[in-house]
């Protein structure tokens, strides 16, 4: 029985997901093994206003994100929520910097187009 062999453009699509796959791997396993800090005073915890309007700003958020295409999807999620460089990203990536920031660009407007809710939000209330 013959072995067939993927397509070249398959075989770089496998080993890109495979790069994003043990990249993240590496990453929650850094955070893993991070000490604990140490802090003299326990700084103040912030007041939860909203829980479920901010559960729902969340999940429109994630379904948003979802109807994103792939590609910006991922230069969103190693930007923005991995905290990389564009330079990181076109190299994770296998593009160049600025295909990075203009799909970074175009999946930030569609985001706005989707969910209107986040245009006055500060990023850190939709990270929480």
């Amino acid at each position: 029985m013959a072995v067939s062999h993927p397509h070249p453009k398959q075989q770089r699509l496998v080993a890109q997901r495979q790069i994003l796959y043990h990249d993240h791997i590496s990453w929650w396993r850094r955070r893993r093994r991070r000490p604990e800090l140490f802090v003299p005073d326990v700084p103040e915890t912030p007041v939860i206003s909203d829980l479920a309007g901010d559960l729902h700003l969340r999940q429109l958020l994630r379904e948003a994100l979802m109807s994103l295409p792939p590609r910006q999807r991922a230069v969103l999620v190693l930007r923005y929520l991995e905290d990389r460089s564009e330079r990181e990203t076109a190299d994770l990536m296998g593009c160049r910097p600025g295909t990075v920031a203009s799909q970074a660009s175009r999946a930030l407007a569609r985001l706005r187009e989707l969910v209107p809710q986040l245009v006055d939000v500060e990023p850190s209330e939709v990270l929480r």
